[in-house]
């Protein structure tokens, strides 16, 4: 009893903490109309001295108090199950995240609200949640539309039921148990119809582009030899067929690779801008995109993106689709430690002979550009695009021009170098270089 007693003014004065926090901003005029009501009242009682005045003003002055008590309790009889574990979505997609509220009361239940706390990217496509009313035993279905505003992998992990007591005067809340999901968005993928890897004038460009054109034929025109069962039609010399007087078919010399290998620097500090704006951002699509382009192609395209961790992925030139490529570029952030010339000089060893190399860089220093430079020795068709820092964050220029310097030391080489600033078409960029 004793102890009872002294655990009394802190329960008394947790009740009215938890009280105030309750009340709503919005419901400030209700609390002043039954304030002066309440004094009007009291005013006309006491002057007319009439008794059932009192005893009036003494239930407008307790229907707030009583409101409370009645509903403090009302969230203690609903449930929520959530029905939504993962997605996968583009930016720009939505996805339905479907939770069921059922009302294990005896009693009606009214004015409640879920609340979905979404991380920064993801949005909801209509912005006012509804009220819900339940019936006793009543179970309803609510979805609720997210859309994917940036790539990147969002764990939706909090989530609360709301209701207000009749009044409107105060909100009730409580978090929603087991609630949990993974949204996994994948990057922009531009329709691209050639890279500027095609028109290189390189050997390898020569390869890809007329591989675009008829998947699994031949490059350079190497000879013709009399017809043979199999041999398609589009490849009949009508001319020479004419004068043979039998079906002579064109042969042509095959590619020697049919790879290309897109190195996306992930060092720690360029990641410069902010949104789908940034440099980062704008690099992801960029390796997005050509990997897209590449895979349509049948080409096999070997991402290199080593962050803190690994983001390295290879797809075969019969991949059934680039899902794994964009699932690591949706996971990607700038946080290597090591620098990206350094990562790119542990690679090239790994790099097919013959093979095309596409660099995507905002961070062009000289480790870097020696490293671009052994791959051009090794016979690597080498496409740098350069992300201009200074456009993504005025203030971050390169000093002195060093990058302009070293994008013309590599151009000298036989590298193809692509200038991108913030707010040029990244399509426009991509096919005309």
């Amino acid at each position: 009893m004793a102890t009872a007693l002294l655990n009394a003014p802190a329960f008394i004065i947790e009740s009215l903490r938890r009280w105030r926090r309750s009340l709503r901003a919005e419901a400030r005029p209700v609390r002043t109309a039954i304030f002066f009501g309440f004094l009007f009242l009291l005013t006309v009682a006491i002057i007319f001295r009439l008794q059932w005045l009192f005893l009036m003003a003494a239930m407008v002055a307790c229907l707030p108090w009583a409101s409370y008590v009645v509903s403090s309790r009302t969230l203690n009889s609903i449930r929520c199950r959530v029905h939504f574990a993962e997605a996968r979505l583009h930016e720009g997609q939505t996805a339905n995240i479907p939770i069921e509220v059922t009302n294990e009361g005896i009693l009606p239940k009214g004015f409640v609200r879920i609340v979905l706390d979404l991380p920064q990217g993801l949005a909801l496509v209509h912005a006012e949640t509804p009220v819900l009313s339940l019936l006793a035993g009543e179970s309803i279905v609510v979805e609720y539309r997210v859309r994917a505003l940036k790539r990147g992998v969002y764990r939706l992990s909090s989530a609360r039921i709301e209701t207000t007591d009749v009044l409107g005067i105060y909100q009730f809340s409580r978090p929603i148990e087991r609630f949990s999901g993974e949204i996994v968005v994948y990057p922009e993928v531009l329709h691209l119809r050639r890279a500027a890897i095609l028109a290189g004038g390189t050997t390898f460009g020569d390869a890809l582009a007329a591989v675009s054109r008829r998947v699994g034929e031949g490059v350079d025109f190497y000879g013709i030899r009399e017809y043979r069962p199999g041999d398609g039609l589009r490849r009949i010399h009508w001319k020479a067929t004419a004068k043979a007087g039998h079906f002579v078919v064109v042969e042509y010399e095959h590619a020697t690779t049919g790879e290309i290998v897109c190195a996306l620097d992930l060092t720690k500090g360029t990641d410069l801008g902010s949104g789908r704006q940034s440099l980062l951002e704008y690099a992801v699509r960029i390796a997005a995109s050509i990997g897209r382009l590449v895979h349509q192609l049948r080409f096999e395209y070997q991402l290199v993106a080593v962050g803190s961790e690994d983001w390295s992925v290879y797809l075969p030139d019969d991949a059934r689709s680039d899902d794994p490529l964009l699932e690591a570029l949706a996971r990607v952030t700038a946080d290597s430690d090591m620098a990206f010339g350094e990562v790119l000089t542990g690679w090239l060893n790994k790099i097919t002979r013959g093979a095309g190399l596409i660099v995507i860089t905002g961070n062009l220093d000289e480790q870097l550009a020696h490293a671009i430079t052994q791959a051009l020795a090794a016979g690597h068709a080498t496409v740098v695009y350069y992300l201009e820092p200074e456009s993504f964050a005025p203030g971050a220029k390169q000093g002195d021009g060093a990058a302009g310097r070293l994008l013309r030391r590599l151009q000298a080489h036989g590298a193809t170098t692509v200038t991108i600033r913030r707010g040029e078409s990244l399509v426009r960029k991509l096919e005309e270089g």
